[in-house]
């Protein structure tokens, strides 16, 4: 009979009015995150997997925790079974949470937030043939020179990074929001509010290229003291290849673009949005469980 009653009692309460069920095989530690991504690719570069992330977790790196870098192909992290933000999946604090190298490929994090960093929050440093997708993901309240920096170490042409339905709020950084030193940088249905960093919400520079859509740009500001400056700042050896439908308000800038700034000629272009798309109307994320 006791045993019967222990039983009952194991079954019942992870179902009970308030309690939110543990998923089997998701992960709350950064460090078996960190060791199982890594086994992954040792055990095939190319193969990947879908790495799930407990509903609710943070990983707090404020306790000198070290990156997780990701070198292979199709790694993809998500938060809870559908990958939506609203699983509040955060990693907080520390210098960097992940650095991309290599020519990894297919890398996906779907809903995952990156809050507090002190460096960058995200290095996506892979050669031109790699890419990465962000589709509902958060940066806040991060510090250092970007919140996400696009840049290959070695001096060749960046990665591929889609910005995809996700949200930039109170970042504080010293260069930019988003640095895009050669690499191709994609936005689609991206809020980017209340940030503040010297050279734009977003930079281009070096052979980069952006393409960007449905994107809006709300009460960011900063200043360089060294001239005019914009919303998107895009240098004299960079590509815009796409704006389209992208809006702006209240944003404050070193002289009067307060759009896209081409800071080679100093020619501004504006911004053709007249409303801001919410992240909110993007559908969550599915992916089988590979």
């Amino acid at each position: 009979m006791k045993i019967q009653f222990l039983f009952w009692i194991a079954f019942l309460l992870p179902h009970m009015k308030g309690q939110t069920p543990v998923p089997r095989n998701c992960y709350s530690s950064w460090e078996d995150l960190k060791r199982d991504i890594q086994s992954a690719e040792e055990a095939d570069p190319t193969a990947g997997g879908v790495f799930e992330v407990c509903p609710g977790t943070i990983f707090n790196l404020a306790l000198f925790l070290a990156p997780i870098a990701i070198n292979g192909n199709n790694i993809v992290i998500r938060c809870g079974p559908n990958g939506s933000q609203k699983n509040d999946c955060s990693v907080v604090g520390g210098e960097n949470h992940f650095i991309l190298g290599g020519s990894g490929s297919g890398i996906r994090f779907l809903g995952m937030r990156f809050e507090s960093a002190f460096r960058t929050a995200v290095i996506a440093g892979g050669d031109v043939d790699g890419d990465v997708t962000f589709d509902d993901c958060g940066w806040e309240g991060n510090g250092g020179d970007a919140s996400l920096i696009i840049s290959e170490p070695l001096g060749g042409q960046g990665m591929t990074v889609n910005v995809i339905g996700c949200s930039f709020d109170r970042n504080a950084n010293i260069d930019s929001i988003i640095q895009n030193i050669r690499g191709t940088l994609i936005l689609r249905r991206t809020i980017f509010s209340n940030n503040t960093a010297k050279y734009g919400t977003v930079s281009v520079s070096n052979g980069g290229s952006i393409s960007f859509a449905n994107t809006c740009f709300v009460g960011n500001g900063g200043s360089s003291g060294i001239g005019p400056s914009g919303t998107v700042v895009i240098d004299g050896n960079s590509i815009l290849a796409l704006n389209d439908r992208n809006y702006g308000e209240e944003n404050t800038v070193d002289g009067s673009c307060r759009d896209i700034f081409f800071s080679s000629s100093g020619e501004c272009e504006v911004f053709s949005g007249t409303e801001c798309i919410e992240t909110s109307t993007v559908m969550p994320n599915t992916i089988e469980t590979l």
